[in-house]
């Protein structure tokens, strides 16, 4: 939660989740995208960091194609927030 905190993001207003890796281990890795307005400096995008078990991956969105999951509302730029976590498969 703090690192969302941190950039401002409500961790239940995902503009995407999806199982992106079915595993046959009875885990599965999911996916979720959130976007903010901002800019980071000095590179394009920042590699993944660690958390317990979830991965964080920052990058500028280039904006040049609209994208339905970012609201019309925001304004350029807008950084997105990919989130990957591993977790037992939801599947019965």
């Amino acid at each position: 939660m703090n690192f969302f905190k941190q950039f401002g993001v409500d961790p239940t207003k995902e503009a995407e989740v999806w199982r992106a890796i079915p595993n046959k281990d009875g885990y599965d890795t999911y996916s979720a995208d959130y976007h903010f307005i901002g800019f980071i400096e000095g590179t394009d995008d920042i590699d993944w960091i660690h958390i317990g078990e979830a991965s964080f991956g920052l990058a500028n969105h280039d904006g040049d194609l609209p994208s339905p999951m970012i609201p019309s509302t925001f304004s350029k730029p807008i950084v997105e927030l990919a989130v990957r976590i591993t977790i037992p498969n939801l599947e019965i």
